[in-house]
């Protein structure tokens, strides 16, 4: 199972477009905020499953976004947020401490615009950094466990 995760596209829906036309097989999309109701109008139409999150410079005007949502795949433990809630600017121990309470197997959040892939106490973290700048990430769930791929579109 593939997931497509992006975060902080900032209004850049030409990029949110170019990069669901590079990963068609990804099996669901994760926006992380800060431009997530930009991907509304783009996933009409799309057979992926698509988890929106609030980021701290959405409006409050899509109160139907989350600030975050907990899922599971294939019996991994997924949660995904913006980060700001979470202070993921200063370090990931208040986010990490979450994980670790809620038995997580897998942390997505954005907000610092700085692509990370960390792997810390039985816990995955993953900033896909900004799409503002290109980048995005997979994340491949395997029988032998968790891949993350940090990805750039060509510019």
């Amino acid at each position: 199972m593939r997931l497509l995760v992006m975060s902080d596209s900032h209004s850049r829906r030409e990029k949110l477009e170019e990069i669901l036309q590079a990963e068609p097989m990804a099996d669901a999309v994760f926006h992380l905020g800060d431009g997530a109701a930009d991907l509304r109008f783009l996933q009409e139409g799309d057979r992926r499953t698509f988890f929106l999150i609030r980021g701290n410079c959405d409006s409050v005007y899509n109160n139907d976004l989350q600030d975050s949502c907990s899922v599971t795949f294939e019996g991994i433990r997924i949660f995904a947020t913006h980060g700001h809630l979470y202070n993921v600017k200063f370090g990931l121990e208040k986010i990490g401490l979450y994980a670790a309470l809620n038995q997580l197997n897998l942390v997505l959040f954005g907000h610092t615009h700085d692509p990370l892939i960390k792997y810390e106490n039985g816990i995955h973290f993953f900033n896909p950094g900004a799409v503002a700048d290109g980048c995005y990430g997979c994340v491949d769930i395997t029988p032998k466990g968790l891949v993350c791929i940090q990805k750039q579109l060509k510019m």
